[in-house]
């Protein structure tokens, strides 16, 4: 269990950084049970948060609005995503935090993984969900990922080097709880029936790997020597978005990041993070993430 000062000094940070959380870590990732006795501020990070309400009560606000906390709730963050809890009493609630780099590494697979694919991929970076998705879990589906975040809390004080691998294992294994105990229900899964297709896989790499590129759909699709048309369709099937819509997604994900850590203008980090207007940038980043570019330094910006 965290020590209460931990949380204390955890609720004052409006931007978590993950070269300061994942710093004594082999790997980027981290399980803690948290108890929650008091407001929780708004605040961001630029890591991957799955946040597991255990027990308690209180409310959860996001981009979307505030809602009313209970047992089985699980909250899914992008980076860049902001959150807060309000109003709590005794929430206990148990995060899972991983370096978004891993998405792109080690957990590469989870893209042609339809489930699990859908939440860490389609479903928080689809436009209703703009970087944040919740579903609830009954007792008895919520137990098993439990049992799965407390094997990955044990591994994040091996101080063994190589731990690493058995930590990504546990994580795996925890999304796979994770995604058993969604099932079926929410409507875009049930209908995700597909089979994963490589090009997209190929595309999402290449984006990744380039994402200052100033990527359009007729280049990805040259690239990969598929028919932009087609590429659109199995991206729009297995993201849940357009291509193009996750490249712009993503950067903007790093431009809420630069925004944060540097003192950069508006404009300049509209620049540097591949737009080349400023003001389609503004509105952009305003739709995606509920605030204005300075609204949003202003409050997550480390003090």
């Amino acid at each position: 269990m965290l020590r209460l000062s931990d949380v204390q000094g955890m609720i004052k940070l409006p931007c978590l950084r993950q070269q300061f959380l994942f710093a004594r870590s082999h790997a980027p990732i981290s399980a803690r049970r948290h108890l929650v006795t008091r407001e929780c501020v708004a605040h961001k990070h630029d890591f991957v948060e799955i946040a597991s309400v255990c027990s308690g009560e209180g409310r959860h606000e996001t981009i979307h609005g505030e809602t009313r906390t209970r047992p089985g709730d699980v909250y899914i963050l992008r980076p860049g995503a902001w959150h807060a809890f309000r109003n709590c009493r005794h929430l206990t609630v148990f995060n899972c935090l991983f370096g978004a780099g891993l998405l792109r590494r080690e957990l590469a697979w989870t893209l042609e993984d339809p489930a699990i694919n859908w939440l860490l991929w389609s479903g928080p970076l689809s436009p209703e969900c703009r970087g944040v998705m919740s579903l609830h879990l009954s007792p008895e589906k919520l137990t098993p990922c439990l049992k799965r975040l407390e094997s990955l809390a044990c591994l994040n004080r091996d101080t063994n080097p190589e731990s690493r691998v058995e930590q990504i294992g546990q994580l795996a294994l925890f999304l796979a709880a994770l995604s058993r105990g969604a099932g079926k229900k929410h409507p875009r899964l049930a209908r995700t029936e597909h089979r994963p297709h490589s090009a997209v896989t190929r595309a999402v790499q290449l984006m990744e790997e380039d994402l200052n590129r100033d990527w359009n759909l007729g280049d990805l699709a040259a690239t990969l020597r598929i028919h932009p048309s087609y590429l659109a369709r199995l991206c729009k099937a297995q993201l849940g978005l357009p291509p193009m819509a996750y490249f712009l997604n993503r950067r903007m994900e790093g431009a809420s990041a630069l925004l944060l850590r540097s003192k950069k203008s508006v404009s300049e980090v509209a620049y540097q993070s591949g737009w080349k207007d400023p003001n389609y940038f503004a509105r952009c980043f305003r739709q995606h993430f509920g605030l204005a570019a300075t609204e949003y330094r202003r409050r997550f910006a480390e003090k």
